[in-house]
């Protein structure tokens, strides 16, 4: 599922690839932005003028009007030179052989029209992007006594994490899945705060290109240290990866790296 990375990857391939009106636009698929099909259509056919992500949601603002995309579970956006492809649902050219297509193969993804430069309602529920918590600001919205990664999940309190980041940082600091915020000493707190942000820029960094990747398409690498490892060696001590169910997500750990009060 996209969180915070993919869809930054998206949003700076969009920004680069899309710097002119659309010539043409195709409706592939009959539901997919049904009541804005027309004024989507005008969006498309004028000039683009800023490209916006906010946690895991995506809004390119043109000449008329503004476009939302929401990915969802395996919404993505990519470059081809034809629009006949497998699972997509919208397509717009650029050039000769030059097209965007909007391909999701679960068909649960969304595209929507945005009056001028309004943004979408979500907008306004979201927490802070990762760079901008803090130990105190947790300390205030999440409590001592609130599991931390129900917690994180919750776009209100931080937005674009997921069940990945939050598995993958809960290795790298050493925490338990089952663990509240006031379970961590002050170091783990300052240390998780401090490395959201750090963490996204790498993972960009090392998956940014023209196309995002789900770890369930086929031939798909991983490119996760412990999320979908079941079995496999701890990168850290070589104990064997397992998996539990916490807030009602698959979290992979290691029981010896992260072994603080685990109850399974």
């Amino acid at each position: 599922m996209p969180e915070l990375a993919e869809v930054e990857i998206v949003r700076r391939n969009l920004e680069k690839w899309w710097t002119s009106s659309a010539l043409e636009v195709r409706w592939l698929d009959s539901r997919f932005g049904k009541k804005d099909q027309d004024r989507i259509d005008l969006a498309l056919k004028s000039k683009p003028l800023r490209f916006l992500r906010r946690g895991k949601h995506l809004v390119i603002q043109t000449q008329k009007g503004g476009i939302y995309f929401h990915l969802r579970m395996t919404g993505k956006i990519v470059k081809r030179e034809t629009w006949d492809i497998k699972f997509a649902r919208l397509a717009f050219k650029l050039s000769k052989n030059n097209w965007l297509l909007f391909i999701d193969t679960r068909r649960l993804g969304s595209v929507d029209f945005l009056e001028g430069e309004s943004l979408p309602r979500q907008f306004e529920d979201l927490g802070p992007e990762p760079e901008a918590v803090s130990v105190a600001y947790f300390n205030e919205r999440i409590g001592k006594k609130k599991g931390l990664k129900s917690a994180l999940l919750d776009q209100k309190i931080v937005a674009g994490l997921g069940n990945i980041a939050i598995t993958e940082l809960f290795w790298i600091y050493k925490i338990s899945p089952q663990a509240k915020w006031g379970d961590l000493d002050e170091a783990q707190k300052e240390e998780l705060c401090a490395g959201l942000a750090p963490y996204f820029d790498a993972l960009i960094e090392k998956e940014e290109g023209d196309e995002i990747a789900y770890t369930n398409e086929p031939g798909a690498s991983n490119p996760f240290l412990i999320y979908k490892r079941l079995g496999e060696p701890c990168p850290q001590c070589s104990v064997a990866i397992e998996r539990m169910k916490v807030a009602s997500r698959s979290t992979y750990f290691c029981p010896s790296c992260q072994a603080s009060d685990l109850k399974k």
